[in-house]
This record gives C-alpha cells, sequence and structure tokens, in this order.
C-alpha cells in the first residue's frame, strides 16, 4: 500500500493550465515530491520564482494504519510538525482530508487533496476556531496540477 501510495504520488506538478486560463484567481504553482528513505520531501514555488526559491517544504513522514495512509507533515526548515492527514484510496484516487487547529492564529486550516498519478487536486481554507468564518484560501475551488515527470 506505502509503495503504491509513493510511486503515485513523486514526481512534478504544474498548474500551468488552469493558471493561463485565469490569472487573477490562479497562480502559476510548481509542486515537486522526492522520495528521500522512507519519507517524500515535497515542495512548492511559484512559476515566476526558481525552485530554489519554495515557498513551502515539507517532510512527509509516512504510515500505514489498516486500509488508510496517514501522512504526518513536518516543515523542513524548522521541524515542526504541522498536521496529519489520513489518505484512502478510492476509486482510483488517494484522497486524505483534515482540519488542522492554529491556536495562536485562532484559526484552524481545512486542507483536501486528491491525486492519482497524473491529476493532484488541493484546497486549503482557514477559518475563524469560533465563529467558522471563511478567511483564506479556497473555499470551493481546488488547485488541479498536472504531473509534468514521475521522479520514480
Amino acid at each position: 500500500m506505502l509503495n503504491h501510495f509513493k510511486h503515485t504520488l513523486l514526481g512534478t506538478y504544474h498548474n500551468q493550465q488552469q493558471a493561463y486560463s485565469d490569472p487573477t484567481l490562479w497562480a502559476h504553482i510548481y509542486l515537486t515530491f522526492e522520495e528521500r528513505g522512507d519519507d517524500i520531501y515535497s515542495k512548492s514555488w511559484y512559476a515566476i520564482e526558481s525552485p530554489k526559491n519554495p515557498y513551502r517544504q515539507n517532510l512527509l513522514k509516512l504510515r500505514q494504519e489498516d486500509d488508510q495512509v496517514i501522512i504526518t507533515s513536518i516543515d523542513a526548515l524548522t521541524g515542526v510538525e504541522s498536521h496529519k492527514i489520513p489518505f484512502e484510496y478510492l476509486e482510483g484516487y488517494w484522497v486524505g482530508y483534515s482540519n488542522c487547529v492554529i491556536l495562536d492564529r485562532n484559526q484552524y486550516i481545512s486542507t483536501f487533496i486528491r491525486f492519482n498519478g497524473e491529476n493532484y487536486f488541493s484546497r486549503d481554507a482557514g477559518y475563524d476556531l469560533k465563529t467558522h468564518q471563511f478567511l483564506w484560501g479556497k473555499e470551493d475551488d481546488e488547485f488541479h496540477f498536472l504531473k509534468v515527470s514521475s521522479d520514480t
């Protein structure tokens, strides 16, 4: 199960088609997932920047629990664990969803990810912890990335 998850995820993706279709709504972003031993290193950067200047870098620790793969995301620069996302394999896609509380900002982040080895969809949205009011991110829409290379 873990090998299938890794094989399906590893590679480089971008959302050029989505970004070019409506640049006011979608930044052109690259994502890459590289195997690092038992873990996966991921980084994200804007197309106008260099891969050497990512805005996000994470080490993803994987473990299998029954019929799920659990990712624990750790900030690659600070070493701080940010959240855990359980993934299930449903209808040809790995699908993960989580809510992560950020107490010092009085917010929680709702994360949704699904991928199938060619397409990678993601959505992050921030909400007020008490009122559940939408604050930032994509509340309904998802980023749609296409795999441009496999690193397997």
